[in-house]
């Protein structure tokens, strides 16, 4: 039998509080072959490229749909959820944890089974107008491939993937949305991610000043800002927690 990954302490600190939320990120997805967005090995490892600025779309957008569309040739069609996300779901309906705030666009969190997801940077599974709005569900990823979806039928408005760019600002009610599954949660698990870039970084931050326990699951430490880690892969580390919590 496997080394208990979790103390006893830490676990009924856990098993006493109020469901927790779950901040995830690209480390997530990696074991479902998306590779990261930056560092070592990530898909732009150095600068990201223009076309994922919202100046830039707004500025030459034909170029950066055909951006987008390349980007969506360049992952793999064959990805799926995998065993790290099929685990938050067990923990969710375990009771143990209550709300998913998602950096990730690949959906891959809800496909898995989970319902209060709330998408941090939207979606590449929609179009939306950035005039009135309106989004567009595709039914698959190859409808991004279709011209049509580029400009709104509500309004004529230009439309994007749903996903916020850089120097984009973030909708307002998906940061409401976020601040009240901060309040209403018991703790934070970092998941897949360095938690360095805001607003993620700000959520933890006030869950340390409301004296919430942070706990990391990453292959990297978060330094100072987790009271708990656990070091290691996502996708063998979350099972593994899920069969000591049902022991």
């Amino acid at each position: 039998m496997a080394d208990q990954l979790m103390d006893e302490t830490t676990k009924q600190i856990i098993l006493s509080a109020e469901p927790g939320l779950v901040i995830s990120g690209a480390g997530l997805s990696v074991a479902s072959g998306l590779p990261t967005f930056r560092g070592a090995g990530g898909l732009y490892a150095d600068e990201p490229p223009p076309f994922l600025e919202y100046n830039y779309f707004l500025q030459h957008p034909e170029e950066s749909w055909d951006g987008f569309i390349k980007l969506h040739d360049d992952l793999s069609s064959e990805v799926k959820p995998n065993k790290a996300h099929e685990a938050i779901v067990r923990l969710e309906e375990m009771g143990i944890i209550g709300f998913i705030i998602t950096q990730n666009i690949d959906g891959f969190q809800q496909e898995a089974g989970s319902r209060n997801v709330i998408e941090l940077h939207g979606s590449y599974s929609r179009v939306r107008c950035i005039e009135c709005r309106h989004a567009i569900e595709l039914k698959d990823y190859d409808e991004l491939k279709n011209p049509n979806l580029r400009r709104c039928k509500q309004c004529s408005g230009l439309c994007k993937p749903d996903v916020t760019l850089f120097n984009e600002q973030i909708d307002e009610s998906i940061v409401n949305a976020s601040m009240s599954a901060l309040h209403c949660c018991g703790f934070i698990v970092l998941i897949g991610t360095s938690a360095q870039v805001y607003p993620a970084r700000h959520f933890i931050e006030m869950a340390k000043a409301a004296r919430k326990p942070v706990i990391n699951i990453n292959l990297e430490s978060s330094g100072s800002l987790a009271d708990y880690e656990i070091l290691g892969k996502c996708e063998e580390i979350l099972p593994q927690l899920v069969e000591e919590f049902q022991a």
